[in-house]
């Protein structure tokens, strides 16, 4: 034979495109008529026609060797499914772990991928960033913007390329209807350029709109002249009529009604609608930010980072800023810095630890459910180890039979994870109405293309890995004997990798166990926090007051409460701030006498009737009465326990004196801790003062304590209300049971979830074992009949088959607890009121583990008792 040229040699290696079968089959004929055809072309002297060869060969091998790969795929995936209904009962059982496995996957990546991976439906807006300042160390904390710094943070920077300023206000809309309170966002110019969008009809703001000041050099709030409103405020209350825009409305703040005019109506989508922190704006005010207010850090900061600035360069050239700002203004600004931080890290900061969590517990899920797969599979091929050693004695190649291993697999796999993904689709929308309301972007979560990749690749993935897993475990076939195929060996094989695996199983459940039960801890330790009050038969009703509440404050609600106190049902009433809020009022107080600095403390203006109403406990002295009016002398104030132990530890408060609001307050009562809305947060330091005698802090939240069910009084209530101020709002109406309940949602949903895949990890976990006991039962078959023909109990046997599982539980159980322990400071930042390594937690994880493992070999145990020895000695 000559030796190949050095074109044969290129074209042989172009041959491996097509399959090895085909290779075989017709290569040698392909390589020959190649030679022929490129020797033709050669004689003929021109180069041209050579070319022409390869050009037509490497066509022709482009687009014949995919369908032949297509064609030999669609041959293994036809046999798999033939020797799959053979085993229905393997197929069933692998399809569905499968779809557990990869639907739970796919379902929580549903929300991971909305929430955290997923880009704001924003224009560019990876170049989006939000600006804090920085508080002075030791605390530097983050806090938001002043007007006057971020008018200078504009007018110096280079690296943003638009910045705006957005604060929150509250809108009472009169007119036709009932009056409605609404939250409406105060931007300043460049809002529109940072968030861009057009609007659903009408314009947007002008640049003479977006110059007037936002407030007047009183303070007041100035005249607003245009207002932009949202898709869903426009259909809801003006019934998504054209005409709406160039028409006036007429809103109430906490000044005189104001008429304003409506220019235009944004889109539905508009994503800056959800930018405050503490609702979603319907509509849009615009003004020049105030450039003598330096001090009041509460606004909030956006901008957009220039073409060619990264964030790095931004925050470098925020620094110099800030220096500069600290030296001109030191009062004010001194040991101030600034922070830009990515706009959508800032949006999903607080739920990007759990959700991760989550994910991970899902993935942990899906970890054992591919384990169940390789399980079933590597038991499935042992079966047929003579039958594939006898192909490859006839000339099959191992990388044949391992593609149709893995084909087997992987069919199995992707028809798991399609039923996975049905499965997704069907929970997504559940999931996403059991999750807390705290939750950003939900909205936005739904099964995507995205999902629908990350199923396919997860799927694939599996079926490839567990293809290999079960092929590569019946070792090297051609070298085994024919007893060892066809003996009593034949059933054995793999049955190391499969234990191995079983423990892997084992472990991965008891870490997913351990969590749960932390979860578990977790809400029953914030369950049980004392609330310091009586939420049961109270109805908390926000008030919307305007330019009369400003004027008559206390004789508007001395006359609410009297109104409403009189109504049936109703046992006390007062107005305050609303229970379970982040947080009340700051100020600075000192103790008159003591020489020593003032102590900063939370203030909590309220009625009398207020501390009743709320059912608070009370330690010493007294509530509030009718007798703390605005001109009584000494004005009268109460603490709560946590300021007692900060301004006289181990002593008396009640009768002392401290100066708050530029006067002495004598101290009436001390109250238990009331918990706000962070229940995990210890309370602070709090003064109680009547309402009637600070015009400073000002309240609008009603609290009514009922004597039935406290939602039956609320018509009786607005109705009072109504005939005392015909445009006063009510909002937020809802119980104290209700808003407690949403307090706790976010420890709830997180140990419903981590249960609910404990459960799901657990019951894999127990169909391994089963499967594992139950094979190893079909192996010993012989060696049983032989002891029972010896005399082996029963009991014997049973313990044979708990042996065999022990030595499965056990080393799971250690790696698991070990594994667990490692974890724990990860998962430190997830619990409450309990230690990461709560022995009492583990403990009963690894109980609940055996228990479950147990059952798991409870039916192959007795399989095993019940055999028959002269049948057993028939089949060994």
């Amino acid at each position: 034979m000559r030796p190949s040229s050095r074109p044969e040699r290129w074209f042989r290696a172009l041959l491996g495109l097509f399959p090895a079968e085909f290779r075989g089959d017709f290569g040698d004929e392909m390589a020959a008529d190649f030679r022929d055809q490129r020797d033709a072309a050669a004689s003929t002297g021109r180069r041209t026609r050579v070319a022409r060869v390869w050009l037509r060969t490497v066509a022709d091998f482009a687009r014949r060797a995919p369908l032949e790969h297509l064609d030999v795929l669609g041959r293994d995936v036809g046999f798999a499914i033939r020797v799959l209904r053979r085993r229905p009962a393997l197929a069933v059982t692998a399809i569905f772990t499968v779809a557990v496995a990869v639907g739970l996957n796919a379902s929580v990546f549903s929300v991971v991928n909305a929430v955290l991976l997923r880009s704001l439906p924003i224009e560019d807006s990876d170049q989006l960033v939000r600006i804090f300042e920085v508080s002075p160390a030791p605390d530097s904390e983050l806090q938001g913007a002043s007007s006057a710094n971020f008018v200078d943070w504009a007018a110096r920077t280079r690296t943003l390329d638009a910045m705006t300023l957005v604060g929150g206000d509250d809108l009472t809309l009169l007119g036709s209807g009932d009056p409605e309170r609404i939250l409406a966002m105060e931007v300043s110019d460049g809002f529109f350029k940072v968030f861009p969008t057009q609007p659903r009809a009408g314009r947007l703001f002008t640049a003479d709109e977006a110059q007037q000041p936002a407030r007047t050099a009183s303070g007041r709030r100035a005249q607003a002249r245009s207002i932009l409103l949202s898709h869903d405020l426009w259909l809801r209350r003006f019934g998504g009529r054209s005409d709406v825009i160039g028409t006036t409305v007429r809103v109430q703040r906490f000044g005189p009604d104001e008429t304003l005019e409506v220019i235009g109506v944004l889109e539905p989508d508009f994503a800056g609608r959800d930018l405050l922190p503490w609702g979603r704006a319907e509509a849009w005010l615009v003004g020049a930010p105030d450039v003598g207010q330096r001090r009041a850090r509460y606004l909030n900061a956006f901008g957009r980072l220039a073409p060619g600035a990264s964030l790095h360069s931004a925050q470098a050239e925020f620094d110099v800023i800030a220096g500069q700002l600290g030296a001109a203004y030191p009062k004010e600004n001194g040991g101030y810095g600034v922070r830009l931080a990515p706009l959508l890290d800032t949006i999903v900061k607080d739920v990007r630890r759990q959700l991760w969590f989550l994910f991970g517990a899902a993935f942990c899920v899906l970890l054992i459910g591919c384990a169940n797969l390789a399980n079933l599979l590597i038991a499935h091929e042992s079966t047929y180890r003579p039958d594939l050693a006898t192909r490859l004695a006839l000339g099959a190649s191992r990388a044949r039979l391992l593609r149709q291993s893995v084909t087997q697999s992987v069919t199995l796999a992707v028809l798991g994870g399609g039923v996975g993904l049905l499965m997704a689709i069907l929970t997504v929308p559940t999931l996403v109405a059991a999750a807390p309301p705290g939750i950003p972007r939900l909205d936005e979560v739904h099964t995507d293309v995205g999902v629908v990749a990350f199923t396919i690749v997860v799927s694939l993935l599996a079926g490839v890995g567990c293809g290999l897993t079960a092929h590569f475990s019946l070792g090297r076939l051609e070298r085994q004997t024919s007893s060892r195929l066809y003996g009593a060996d034949r059933r054995s094989g793999g049955r190391r990798l499969r234990r191995i695996i079983a423990v892997a199983e084992i472990a991965i459940a008891l870490v997913l166990a351990v969590a749960a039960g932390l979860m578990v801890q977790t809400f029953r330790a914030v369950a049980a926090l004392p609330l310091g009050y009586d939420p049961a038969q109270v109805i908390a009703v926000g008030l919307a007051p305007g330019e009369s509440w400003n004027r008559r404050k206390n004789e508007l609600e001395a006359g609410i409460l009297d109104r409403v106190a009189a109504l049936p049902g109703v046992r006390s009433a007062g107005i305050g701030t609303r229970p379970l809020s982040p947080g009340g009022f700051g100020t600075s107080i000192e103790v008159p006498g003591r020489g020593a600095p003032e102590v900063s403390i939370s203030v909590d203006p309220v009625t009398p009737g207020f501390l009743e109403a709320l059912g608070a406990h009370l330690a010493k002295g007294r509530f509030f009465d009718q007798t703390d009016t605005a001109n009584a002398a000494p004005r009268s104030a109460v603490l709560n326990e946590a300021a007692v132990r900060l301004l006289w530890p181990g002593g008396d408060a009640v009768g002392r004196f401290i100066r708050f609001d530029e006067r002495e307050v004598q101290i009436v009562g001390v109250l238990a801790d009331v918990r706000r809305g962070e229940l995990e947060t210890a309370p602070a330091p709090t003064v109680y003062v009547p309402s009637s005698q600070t015009q400073t802090f000002r309240v609008n939240n009603l609290l009514i304590r009922t004597v039935g069910d406290p939602k039956a009084v609320i018509p009786a209530v607005r109705a009072a209300i109504r005939g005392l101020d015909p445009t006063l709002a009510l909002t937020r109406i809802e119980t104290l049971d209700e808003t407690l309940h949403q307090a706790r949602a976010p420890r709830r949903f997180m140990m419903q979830l981590a249960g609910i895949f404990s459960i799901l990890a657990l019951a894999l976990a127990m169909l391994g074992i089963y499967g594992v006991a139950a094979g190893s039962v079909i192996e010993r078959v012989p060696e049983i009949g032989i002891r029972m023909t010896c005399g082996a109990t029963t009991g014997h046997v049973v313990g044979i088959v708990a042996r065999q599982v022990a030595w499965i539980v056990g080393p799971g159980i250690l790696i698991g607890v070990t594994g667990a322990a490692a974890l724990s400071g990860t998962i430190a930042g997830l619990v409450f009121g309990v230690k990461p390594t709560d022995p009492a937690t583990y403990l009963t994880a690894c109980v609940s583990l055996m228990a479950a493992a147990l059952a798991a070999c409870a039916f192959p145990a007795r399989r095993a008792a019940a055999i028959d020895p002269v049948v057993a000695l028939r089949e060994g």
